[in-house]
């Protein structure tokens, strides 16, 4: 049993997620998904909202109430519980709002009886992240004054509903309908039986604001039919009224060139490509892969020496901003001041590491790829410590190097491992790559069917190295990007691509 200690440090944080689109999640939902011991979600939650917990969370699939247990089982799922009774910090991630039709309150009051602090983070519900999405105002001057969010999940054999389906026809306002989907023809007879006309335009939005959503639009007396084909596993509303008529003037999601198109950045680094927010805006969806977590090398005796006032090196290399926080750390860690290092020349190998030595107190020289001048004058000084990661490959340039005869010693500064996702994602149209060392990351984290299927996808190489490296996994459709510098032409090639190719 849980101490009491335990149970006061555990905590829960109902979180709304929002529509779908991690970019509609709030500012301190992605804080908490960041930092939490245990990330629970729904069925309905996106991959790539998923994929934004912090890589110490335990991920639990606490499933879709609909095809589980009934409510009246239990409120809160018991694996959110007995994580929260152990001490730990548990988000429940679910779609939309936790208050609207989310169960929130009962889960609330579950955890005020149980005596574990909670927290309510409200989202972006799903009627109005599928109305904007759809181009559907809920509200306007000239068609409606009012909204009624209803569910139709009573038709199932649920609770009874505590909605007046009457009131809900009579009404000349909008109605969107929550978990309505699986009876639909059901629940939209009860609102024609409730005076509401046939005629009445309705929308059936599904999977909204990802790359996957459907709108369907039609009448309260046809859409059941219009919509029959349609996946019912995503999460969907049904929007009714006049309102919906302007969606054919107003849409606006699904106008990009990329939209419905599935595009991986390949990663060598953590965080986000610089190119995401580029594809988002042509309406991409997109994930960066794989996974990368940055950790200390297994053996930090190389990086103690460089860091020692006894080092005798001709110049400092520092290959990523990861070489110099460790390089300070290891400094701070033996406790020696800058001021008693040897006079070594420092090199960085991008303005992005220099940038990052100078908020450290070092200045740094940008190693020039095309004129190595500097590195051999340093060279006669003593050998060049290369700062990297664990195992990585040396670029061209100091390849190089060591022909034209200037010693290079490796320094394992830290380590970079390239986990798979955590959760499945939609199958790639398209795989962008960097450079090499993005693409064997990525083809390395994967396994088996994953990386037979991903051999067919058309992948961008926007260097030469990356698609060497990509013919040598196997790629059939390897096109290299004349320009990477220019992201108008990068992004006009990766549309040409899936035109072609998709």
């Amino acid at each position: 049993m849980p101490t009491d200690a335990n149970r006061s440090r555990g905590r829960v944080s109902l979180v709304g997620g929002g529509p779908g689109d991690p970019r509609l999640l709030t500012v301190r939902a992605a804080e908490l998904l960041r930092h939490a011991d245990v990330v629970a979600y729904d069925a309905l939650v996106p991959t790539p909202l998923i994929e934004m917990a912090g890589p110490q969370a335990e991920l639990v699939s606490v499933g879709r109430r609909a095809h589980g247990p009934s409510s009246c089982e239990y409120r809160l799922h018991p694996a959110v519980l007995e994580r929260a009774r152990a001490g730990l910090h548990v988000v429940r991630l679910k779609a939309g709002d936790p208050f609207v039709f989310g169960r929130g309150g009962e889960e609330a009051e579950e955890l005020l009886e149980e005596g574990i602090p909670f927290e309510i983070v409200p989202g972006v519900s799903a009627a109005f992240g599928a109305a904007a999405c759809a181009g559907i105002p809920l509200t306007h001057r000239d068609h409606s004054s009012d909204v009624v969010l209803a569910t139709g999940h009573d038709i199932e054999g649920g609770k009874p509903s505590k909605s007046s389906w009457a009131h809900l026809g009579a009404s000349r306002g909008t109605v969107v309908l929550y978990m309505a989907t699986r009876k639909l023809d059901a629940n939209l007879a009860r609102l024609v039986e409730g005076g509401r006309a046939a005629t009445t335009p309705a929308a059936y939005v599904a999977a909204a604001s990802t790359g996957a959503q459907t709108v369907i639009v039609a009448t309260v007396g046809t859409l059941a039919d219009a919509a029959r084909h349609v996946d019912r596993a995503a999460p969907a509303v049904v929007i009714i009224g006049e309102v919906v008529a302007l969606r054919e003037r107003l849409a606006w999601f699904e106008r990009g060139p990329l939209f419905g198109k599935n595009v991986v950045l390949a990663r060598d680094e953590p965080g986000t490509s610089p190119l995401r927010a580029h594809f988002e805006a042509l309406g991409a969806s997109v994930v960066d892969a794989p996974r990368i977590e940055v950790t200390k090398a297994s053996d930090g005796t190389a990086l103690a020496l460089v860091a020692s006032p006894d080092a005798r090196f001709g110049a400092l290399l520092f290959t990523s901003t990861w070489s110099v926080d460790a390089f300070v750390a290891k400094l701070a860690e033996l406790d020696v001041d800058v001021r008693d290092l040897s006079p070594a020349r420092l090199f960085a190998s991008s303005e992005d590491v220099r940038a990052h030595l100078r908020i450290a107190g070092f200045r740094a020289e940008i190693l020039d790829h095309a004129a190595l001048g500097p590195l051999r004058l340093a060279a006669d000084r003593g050998p060049i410590a290369v700062l990297a990661a664990e195992g990585s490959a040396r670029c061209h340039a100091l390849t190089v190097a060591v022909a034209s005869g200037i010693e290079l010693v490796d320094i394992a500064t830290h380590a970079v491992h390239a986990r798979p996702p955590r959760v499945a994602a939609p199958s790639p149209h398209l795989v962008v790559a960097p450079n090499a060392a993005a693409v064997r990351a990525l083809f390395v984290s994967l396994e088996g069917a994953s990386m037979a299927s991903l051999r067919d996808v058309p992948l961008l190489a926007l260097r030469a190295d990356a698609a060497t490296a990509a013919l040598g996994f196997g790629v059939t459709h390897v096109h290299r990007l004349c320009d990477a510098a220019r992201v108008d032409q990068l992004l006009a090639d990766a549309t040409a691509l899936l035109v072609r190719h998709v």
